[in-house]
């Protein structure tokens, strides 16, 4: 019985603390247990002595961060949804290093025969391969139609260029696909390819590491495309990833001639893998 009443009466003083404030001194409030921490150690516990203001860093409320509290601190003001409203976080999320980037690709092109003519270009970002080991995933569905009496080889390439089109400055061919068997004469079918670039060197001379496969077709749409890899077995030649650059999706035509043949990339994407 003397037991029980010493347990009894214990849990009754921890019932009492749940609800009240610890306190080092009278000057340094320590932990409120019913309600949230409000201080810190004093310097004779091992802590600072300084009350911390903490203000700011998680928002209950939708409106925007203050410059106050992106500066580190944390408040709980309206309700317990934490919903952050930071104008800085959503430029984040929406710039292309975390995005990727996507185009629609042009109306339908007649290459001149035998010439690499860009189907699709994708402007990357001053820097955008500039780290090393990154890695971007690269997609594009390209059609490519024939004309009467017409049965033309087909090729497709991925370029990596300083100049907008690939036809000066430095221009890197990454991928090749092809040249595909002959077409089926007043005929249209797709072809898509897919790659990986990898950055090894970074820098005015970086070096990048392409690799991927293509589905050719030749015959007829949804049918009889060719799995095609690529041939490249070593780095890329050197490029300047600290600038602007230019990825291009290629094509080529063998002949042309009466009604022409014409290729168009209907989808390119861009995206990081890592």
């Amino acid at each position: 019985m003397k037991k029980f009443l010493q347990y009894g009466a214990l849990v009754v003083v921890l019932a009492g603390l749940l609800g009240c404030v610890f306190s080092a001194d009278a000057a340094s409030t320590l932990i409120n247990l019913a309600k949230q921490v409000i201080g810190v150690l004093p310097i004779a516990n091992g802590g600072t002595g300084t009350a911390s203001t903490l203000t700011g860093l998680v928002r209950g409320s939708a409106s925007a961060m203050t410059a106050a509290e992106l500066s580190g601190d944390v408040t709980t003001s309206g309700s317990n949804a934490a919903t952050i409203a930071n104008s800085a976080v959503t430029a984040v999320k929406s710039d292309a290093t975390v995005n990727g980037y996507a185009t629609a690709g042009a109306g339908l092109l007649n290459p001149s025969a035998t010439t690499d003519t860009k189907l699709a270009e994708i402007a990357l970002a001053a820097g955008y391969l500039n780290t090393s080991s990154k890695a971007i995933d690269v997609y594009s569905h390209v059609v490519v139609a024939t004309g009467t009496t017409q049965t033309p080889t087909y090729t497709l390439k991925l370029k990596l260029c300083t100049v907008s089109g690939c036809g000066s400055g430095t221009a890197l061919t990454l991928l090749t696909f092809g040249a595909t068997g002959a077409m089926t004469a007043s005929n249209t079918v797709h072809a898509e390819m897919h790659g990986v670039v990898l950055t090894t060197t970074t820098g005015s001379s970086g070096v990048v590491e392409p690799a991927g496969m293509a589905v050719l077709n030749i015959t007829t749409v949804g049918t009889g495309g060719v799995l095609w890899n690529d041939i490249n077995n070593a780095g890329s030649s050197t490029i300047d990833l600290t600038a602007a650059l230019f990825l291009d999706v290629v094509g080529q035509i063998s002949s042309q001639s009466g009604t022409k043949n014409s290729m168009q990339a209907r989808l390119t994407t861009v995206k990081t893998v890592d």
